[in-house]
């Protein structure tokens, strides 16, 4: 469904009300090889949006999607965010790798599961 500009800022306006960062993807190793979770996150942000953010009925949402892998969180935010496949995303300091992005309706659906360093 297509929506004038207006609107698609109203929309983005009411329901799109937490902030979601991006995270460079650093992989930083110890002196035996293991790979080390930075416990401060915030110098590794490298872009923010704005997005609306569910927790609950994601099995709902796998099957009206078709989506084989599990999910911790959806996204729903304006189809202008630049997100990829495997890109780590912060949310209310839990950090996520994304595992689908998909055009829905008027905005776009990040899917992911929480990550593990």
């Amino acid at each position: 469904m297509l929506f004038s500009k207006p609107t698609q800022d109203l929309i983005s306006k009411i329901f799109y009300d937490k902030d979601i960062y991006v995270l460079s993807k650093t992989d930083k190793l110890d002196d035996e090889g293991g790979l080390v979770k930075e416990e401060d996150t915030d110098d590794l942000i490298v872009q923010s949006f704005k997005g609306n953010v569910n927790y609950t009925q994601l099995g709902t949402l796998q099957a009206e999607l078709g989506l084989v892998e599990k999910i911790d969180i959806s996204i729903s935010c304006s189809t202008s965010v630049e997100v990829k496949l495997d890109d780590l995303i912060k949310v209310n300091g839990v950090i996520y790798q994304v595992t689908s992005v998909l055009p829905y309706d008027s905005h776009e659906m990040i899917m992911g599961v929480k990550w593990q360093a």
